[in-house]
């Protein structure tokens, strides 16, 4: 495994941009890693890229449908995250096609091969105000390259 540089983040503060643009052509999911692509607009991140890992911005803080516009959650917690079937405590990494996965990655383990990058999204964590509800505590790191 060889390493990028590349600076994660952590934080007990919570950063979300607003004005993003949906330009991947269909609903970005709620907690989907997303990145910048040439025209300025986010689209799934792709980890057999290294262009679209380095392009990351954060997470989609709330489903986006194609063409509008959304915020993106890069630090902190993402709250209530739904759709997914995480238990508290589980590790989360980007998967093959932009998809979070509790698996982390290595050569042929959820499709991943030589040159896709390993990265670590964070844990899973129970909402403070809600404990029934889970909320990914962000702490974003490239890991490698496999």
């Amino acid at each position: 495994m060889s390493y990028l540089s590349f600076r994660g983040t952590s934080s007990n503060s919570t950063s979300i941009a607003t004005g993003y643009v949906n330009g991947s052509g269909s609903t970005i999911a709620q907690g989907a890693p997303v990145s910048v692509n040439g025209s300025g607009q986010i689209v799934l991140t792709d980890v057999t890229s290294t262009t679209s890992v380095q392009a990351f911005v954060g997470y989609a803080t709330a489903s986006i449908a194609p063409s509008a516009s959304g915020s993106v959650t890069s630090n902190g917690r993402l709250q209530n995250l739904s759709g997914y079937a995480f238990s508290t405590g589980d590790a989360i990494y980007i998967g093959i096609g932009g998809i979070l996965q509790n698996t982390k990655p290595d050569y042929g383990v959820t499709g991943f091969t030589a040159g896709d990058t390993v990265v670590f999204c964070g844990v899973v964590v129970n909402n403070v105000l809600n404990p029934a509800h889970q909320d990914l505590q962000l702490l974003t790191q490239v890991i490698g390259v496999l």
